[in-house]
């Protein structure tokens, strides 16, 4: 475990390349929080039981999930930019990061 884990928000977290990332850092001891639109409209799906499984927290696509307590956010490329998430990142100074 990390003496100071990184606390790190992903935005689109149900994308196949974005869920590989946010996995990765939660096995590695970071704070992983995210959102996608599939699972505020299907919690049941299968990709959501497996990032819980692993400590990541997930909260509906809708911004209210961003604080200022992150370190930084990152954005799949499939959420566009007018998006209450990246309003929100964006009001707070909350450094963004594309998924590359």
């Amino acid at each position: 475990m990390l003496n100071n884990p990184l606390k790190i928000f992903f935005s689109g977290i149900g994308g196949s390349g974005v869920s590989a990332i946010a996995c990765f850092m939660a096995d590695r001891g970071q704070k992983v929080v995210g959102s996608d639109r599939s699972f505020d409209s299907n919690p049941k799906h299968p990709l959501y039981t497996i990032l819980k499984s692993k400590g990541i927290v997930i909260v509906p696509q809708d911004g209210n999930g961003i604080d200022p307590s992150f370190d930084f956010v990152v954005f799949s490329t499939a959420v566009e930019h007018d998006k209450p998430e990246f309003a929100k990142a964006t009001s707070l100074g909350i450094p963004i990061r594309p998924n590359l």
